[in-house]
């Protein structure tokens, strides 16, 4: 699923090889039995296998990227991704430029979309996209997900 504002339709009309790769990978499993941690797939793209328990919504962190696509995809288990727009009522708070990784605070005015995310499904997040990940739906509970970094 891919959710974005029409300024930014401009990145989406010519999806490249790395995203059609990343996808395909998920698509035959040829990646859900990897060990957990990093494996660089090529000079353009990783992947990252992950295994946590989602957390109440007051223990996550608003997040974007500058050099990489994000591809979210659950293995196993349930979490709610929020999502919004940076311009929507953000301020940085920090930008671990090393790990690519920004943090955002949010006012009271920012329009914030929530996806819930099961096993089978992914969101597909760009560097203009902010990302709540790791929320729980309900109770706390064990997620297996592989976030695949895809360089811009």
């Amino acid at each position: 699923m891919i959710v974005l504002h029409k300024k930014d339709i401009a990145n989406y009309l010519n999806m490249d090889a790395r995203l059609t790769a990343a996808l395909q990978m998920i698509a035959d499993g040829a990646v859900e039995n990897d060990p957990i941690g990093k494996t660089v797939d090529s000079d353009q793209m990783y992947h990252i296998v992950q295994c946590y328990d989602s957390k109440p919504f007051e223990q996550t962190k608003w997040e974007s990227h500058k050099k990489y696509i994000d591809i979210q995809y659950i293995i196993s288990g349930l979490e709610r991704i929020d999502t919004a727009i940076v311009e929507d009522g953000f301020t940085v708070t920090s930008h671990n430029e090393e790990k690519d990784c920004l943090l955002y605070q949010t006012d009271d005015n920012a329009f914030i979309s929530p996806l819930v995310l099961s096993a089978g499904t992914m969101a597909v997040l760009y560097p203009e996209d902010l990302h709540r990940p790791q929320i729980a739906v309900g109770d706390p509970q064990e997620v297996r997900k592989i976030v695949f970094k895809i360089r811009v």
